[in-house]
């Protein structure tokens, strides 16, 4: 990972524990023996499992972070929930796609929290 998105996932781990969101995992890549796709945060609010990405941007150079969630890395996050959900055998809990826009391009950053940034639903086959 590179130091701005350290920074960006620093940033919205801190805003979501200001939200009263209990920090689960950080960069979450499941077990030695099952590997499974890395997702940036996961958080439990209440009764609810949120799997979040965070994209940060400190130029505007290469397009808006919201953006780079495409099909293609919400299909990426939704297999490391699903084995997220199996390795700690959590069954039928609650649980939602958030993301967390980290903009970096102005003297302080701005965090756009986007509860259910997807659904299983949204992702093209």
């Amino acid at each position: 990972m590179n130091k701005t998105g350290d920074i960006g996932e620093q940033l919205a781990a801190d805003y979501l524990l200001s939200k009263n969101y209990h920090i689960l995992a950080r960069n979450w890549r499941g077990t030695k023996e099952l590997k499974a796709p890395e997702i940036d945060i996961i958080a439990q609010k209440d009764d609810t499992i949120v799997f979040l990405e965070v994209k940060t941007s400190s130029t505007g150079k290469f397009g808006s972070p919201r953006e780079k969630i495409d099909n293609y890395k919400r299909k990426r996050i939704a297999q490391g929930a699903q084995a997220y959900l199996a390795i700690n055998n959590l069954g039928e809990i609650q649980c939602r796609f958030d993301a967390i826009i980290v903009d970096k391009r102005q003297k302080y950053p701005k965090i756009i929290h986007i509860e259910n940034a997807f659904t299983l639903n949204d992702i093209e086959n």
